[in-house]
């Protein structure tokens, strides 16, 4: 059985910015969008000595679909609540 993988199509933050303002000039979408969505965990993130490294169809993939926006936080007295936001 031959297996064939793509490698992951990693971009620093700015060439992933980048490549989506090419695809859309009138993107809303910033550098520090997409790195808070890798230092939050939202989308893959490798770092490659100092470089911010991101899987790019990983966040093509959320722009399509951002579920993990479905959420909000707050701290109250020291307890964080996690609760939909309906």
């Amino acid at each position: 059985m031959d297996k064939t993988t793509t490698p992951p199509r990693m971009r620093t933050v700015h060439d992933a910015a980048e490549e989506i303002k090419k695809a859309d000039p009138k993107t809303a979408i910033k550098e520090y969008r997409i790195r808070q969505l890798a230092n939050d965990g939202v989308i893959s993130r490798v770092m490659a000595g100092k470089k911010l490294l991101i899987d790019f169809d990983e966040l093509i993939e959320y722009l399509k679909n951002p579920t993990a926006e479905k959420f909000s936080v707050t701290d109250t007295s020291a307890k964080l609540k996690i609760s939909p936001i309906m």
